[in-house]
């Protein structure tokens, strides 16, 4: 969910109207969205999936890049000649909330000599770490990987426009001290809005079309937003096919993850082939006034609120800009999402402005036991969660919640809502039929595995 891992998605362009649908044209710039992936898939040879296990692949994200993982597994199940994960390996470090150390002293500097395919965890919060992780990774001792990788990529899930200058800004700086690395971009796979609001959900096409508009035909672009909603067929949303779960907030049915696997090979397969590098120029960045980079002081109400409820549950290190999004001088986003946020404390009642509160646990889903994270997960939430009146998102699924207060009934504008994967037992019938109004599919996934 938040947003999810990555080879951290600046972006990776392309272009294309190929004439030729068996081979990328000498002078095209590699572009692959849902129509590529029909007409030219079925070109990759046994001798371009050779080429492929080559090289050294570096990627980074969440949990849209674990979907990918999974769908590169499937393609291989069902046809040993799409195998790239033979010489692959996730490094997801134990508790990232340690900082960016953590995550990358977890990757050993010679993996290379092991795996031709790294794949790490990023940071779940806050955004920048994400694109600064694969900068260090890619310039700094003991790692250095600009000298020895083929392609880095990096999943991003932005929370505001201004996210585009900073990734653009430093992919781009990587790109030009280290020419012989792909650093492809990409559009980022948008969310059903069962997992997020109509306004996030736009604004994260926001960014897909500054990356295109920046992009497209300049250099190596993989459009995930149109791989997953087939060309726009399910607006711009993955299309619902793809997902079965209490959110719909990732693709991670077969359909969908095979679908990134695919375009994760051609994009790859045509970046290899195609002139190398691209002859377009970018040209300057333009500047652009964005909104969400809005701060308060460390004593307003709503930062001492935040403050006391991190504090309270031993995250003295985490910052309060860090995890929340301020609007018109108040908190209406808050990410307490996999940083061990086990108590809510009766501070989330100062929060009276608050329109979003993602504490879901799916940070410690991954494919076994040995990579999944520390954090704690969510016991309990204090009844002055009721006073947040103006909450219109909320995801506490996959935690180990056995109760809830039924002031959270107070939340009549709720329009996102998750309880799925706690141990939620002995509601009240008031309290039971709200849940069922809301989210009747999480209430019967209580007590479940996750998957």
């Amino acid at each position: 969910m938040r947003f999810p891992l990555l080879l951290l998605t600046a972006a990776v362009v392309g272009i294309c109207t190929l004439r030729v649908a068996s081979a990328v044209e000498s002078d095209s710039t590699p572009y692959v969205d849902a129509k590529a992936i029909e007409d030219r898939f079925s070109t990759i040879t046994d001798a371009d999936m050779d080429m492929l296990r080559s090289k050294k692949i570096l990627l980074g994200g969440q949990s849209y890049s674990l979907c990918l993982a999974a769908g590169l597994k499937q393609l291989a199940k069902e046809n040993k000649k799409y195998d790239i994960m033979s010489s692959y390996h996730l490094f997801a470090a134990p508790d990232w909330r340690k900082g960016k150390d953590e995550i990358l002293s977890n990757i050993p500097p010679d993996v290379f000599s092991q795996y031709n395919f790294v794949h790490f965890a990023v940071s779940p919060s806050p955004w920048s770490y994400k694109t600064d992780e694969l900068d260090s990774l890619i310039r700094e001792a003991p790692h250095g990987f600009g000298k020895t990788v083929d392609a880095a990529w990096i999943f991003e899930h932005p929370q505001n426009l201004y996210e585009y200058e900073y990734v653009a800004k430093k992919t781009e700086k990587m790109q030009a001290d280290f020419p012989n690395v792909r650093f492809i971009h990409i559009a980022i796979g948008i969310p059903r809005v069962a997992a997020g609001n109509v306004k996030m959900i736009e604004a994260l096409h926001a960014y897909n079309e500054l990356i295109r508009a920046r992009y497209k035909g300049k250099a190596p672009l993989c459009d995930m937003e149109k791989i997953l909603n087939d060309d726009f067929r399910c607006g711009i949303s993955f299309c619902p096919e793809y997902s079965s779960g209490p959110t719909d907030g990732h693709p991670h049915c077969p359909a969908g993850t095979t679908m990134m696997a695919k375009g994760f090979l051609l994009m790859l397969r045509d970046t290899f082939r195609a002139p190398w590098p691209p002859k377009a120029e970018l040209g300057p960045l333009s500047k652009i006034i964005f909104p969400g980079a809005e701060k308060i002081p460390a004593d307003h109400p709503d930062a001492k609120a935040v403050r006391a409820i991190l504090d309270a549950n031993g995250l003295k290190d985490i910052k309060v800009d860090d995890v929340s999004v301020v609007e018109g001088g108040r908190i209406v986003k808050l990410y307490f999402q996999e940083i061990g946020v086990a108590n809510l404390t009766s501070s989330i009642g100062d929060l009276t402005e608050l329109k979003m509160l993602h504490v879901y646990g799916d940070g410690n889903i991954y494919p076994d036991s040995s990579q999944k994270r520390s954090c704690p997960l969510l016991k309990t939430v204090d009844p002055a969660i009721g006073k947040c009146t103006k909450l219109e998102d909320l995801l506490l699924n996959y935690n180990d919640l056995t109760t809830l207060p039924d002031s959270i009934t107070n939340l009549t504008k709720l329009t996102v809502f998750s309880v799925a994967h706690n141990h939620l037992q002995n509601l009240s019938p008031s309290l039971a039929n709200w849940f069922k109004r809301l989210d009747p599919k999480g209430l019967k996934n209580q007590n479940a595995p996750i998957k």
